[in-house]
């Protein structure tokens, strides 16, 4: 029996889930925006709670690696290795625009292109493409949208949290949009393919990946 615990934090809601041989059998989300760091160790304990399960009884721990919220991902993350290292288990990284077109995918594929879309803020979106069998045919990138943006790709979905932005920007007659942030029971399956082929992070090295330097700024109060 596989246990591993998925975490996501990448977006504006954090979420765990439990996955067992592949399958989810728990699921948790956080209710408030933003608040990662108060509520990932409380969703933790919710999560194993609806189940028999401990952390003693993990086989590993999946953590959601990005692109995305910069102090987001770097919450998870600490969490994870944490854990991982107090547990002596395996770190498992997912790409976060692959579990975003992961819950789609599993449901249909009548797509020629899936492309993931996560806000980046204003008018970008960080995005890769996938191809009808769940191929990656263009790594994470950002773009600046603009109404002839992913033109050339047809029979398209567009999905995630940005795809809400691409629905408003976007002058693309044949494409279709899922709007829906990134959650962690769509790691599950992703996770256990990795787990099953050993494909583990080196929990001391392993970073987020953040693709481009966050977005910081002075603050204007005086410190004294």
């Amino acid at each position: 029996m596989r246990n591993i615990l998925c975490l996501e934090s990448s977006a504006l809601f954090c979420s765990v889930a439990l996955g067992i041989d592949g399958e989810c059998e728990s699921f948790v989300q956080s209710n408030e925006k933003m608040n990662h760091g108060k509520e990932i160790t409380l969703l933790i304990d919710n999560c194993l709670n609806k189940t028999e399960l401990q952390l003693s009884n993990l086989d590993a721990i999946a953590v959601s690696s990005g692109p995305g919220s910069y102090t987001g991902l770097r919450i998870a993350f600490s969490c994870a290795k944490g854990l991982c290292f107090a547990l002596g288990i395996p770190l498992i990284g997912i790409d976060t625009l692959a579990a975003i077109v992961n819950r789609v995918y599993t449901s249909d594929h009548s797509y020629y292109h899936y492309i993931p879309l996560i806000d980046a803020r204003r008018k970008e979106v960080y995005y890769s493409i996938y191809n009808s069998n769940f191929e990656v045919v263009s790594e994470v990138d950002n773009k600046i949208l603009d109404e002839n943006s992913f033109i050339e790709f047809e029979n398209v979905l567009f999905c995630g949290d940005g795809a809400e932005k691409a629905k408003d920007i976007l002058k693309h007659k044949g494409a279709e949009y899922d709007i829906h942030p990134p959650v962690a029971k769509y790691m599950v399956s992703l996770t256990d393919s990795k787990f099953r082929n050993n494909a583990f992070e080196d929990s001391a090295y392993f970073n987020p990946i953040y693709h481009k330097l966050p977005n910081i700024t002075k603050s204007k109060k005086a410190l004294f």
